[in-house]
């Protein structure tokens, strides 16, 4: 649970550009859907990534933030690729760890 705090509080300023967020206080906050995850409660997201997903949000929040604030805004059909073509992005690198995983042999 402290990571997924970790990476709100890393994302969140990034994405609304305001350094000016509390985390959520309990288990549902609509500012998760802002950072790309399918529902208010993030957790039920990483049903299969698990752990190495979460880590690898946060990798990807260090390393190129302004990047992925922008690959953030464009998940949500707001950018170039139009409001019929939106996807929550949280859950795309979700699964996309987990396929890796999988292929890698590493569960």
């Amino acid at each position: 649970e402290a990571l997924l705090y970790s990476y709100f509080k890393e994302a969140i300023p990034a994405v609304t550009g305001s350094d000016h967020q509390t985390v959520p206080a309990g288990r549902r906050d609509k500012r998760w859907k802002l950072l790309g995850f399918q529902d208010e409660d993030p957790r039920t997201d990483f049903r299969g990534g698990g752990l190495l997903s979460l880590k690898c949000l946060i990798w990807m929040m260090r390393m190129d933030g302004p990047r992925v604030a922008s690959l953030i805004h464009e998940s949500t059909g707001q950018g170039k690729l139009g409001p019929e073509q939106w996807y929550p992005f949280a859950a795309a690198v979700i699964n996309v760890c987990f396929e890796m995983s999988n292929w890698l042999m590493l569960d």
